[in-house]
């Protein structure tokens, strides 16, 4: 329950949504960012550009300031690529997924292996949408796995349906 009020609140308070724009279902929305974050588990870049635009931008959200990692299918393509290299063990699983308007706002669990074992972290991601493909995607920082979670939710593991 606190994970959708933090989602709400999070996209009331930082994105408005445009209504001239020509938008995909929600229900296609949310099945597009499964299915590009399904590919990005298989580290399938080509899967992964099917779901895009051709200007695509991959931005980074800290405080006030937005910085463009990535800008256009190919700028997306040669980052995912080296991303994938360096990191053959990530993983990224959708703890939350919710529609608002042009967009879908997700809590996103990240899992790897790093040389002192198993590691993982949460963020807060929304994917803005041009017709049927994701247009943007908007990072936020991470925090430690389990952080969004509420006092209600202590003892049980994240992503179990109960939120």
């Amino acid at each position: 329950m606190k994970n959708d009020a933090f989602m709400a609140f999070a996209v009331m308070a930082l994105f408005t949504v445009s209504p001239a724009r020509a938008v995909a279902p929600a229900e296609d929305r949310e099945t597009v960012v499964g299915a590009f974050v399904a590919a990005f588990n298989e580290h399938s870049v080509e899967k992964m550009l099917a779901h895009v635009s051709d200007g695509v931008e991959w931005l980074s959200v800290n405080g006030r300031e937005v910085t463009a990692e990535t800008a256009g299918k190919e700028a997306l393509a040669a980052s995912m690529a080296d991303y994938f290299e360096s990191c053959p063990s990530c993983r990224s699983e959708l703890v939350v997924i919710a529609p608002a308007g042009s967009r879908v706002v997700t809590l996103e669990k990240a899992t790897w292996t790093s040389k002192s074992g198993p590691r993982s972290q949460q963020s807060l991601a929304v994917y803005e949408f041009e017709g049927g493909a994701i247009r943007r995607v908007y990072y936020f920082p991470s925090e430690e796995a389990g952080a969004f979670d509420g006092p209600e939710s202590a003892g049980r593991p994240s992503g179990d349906g109960k939120r």
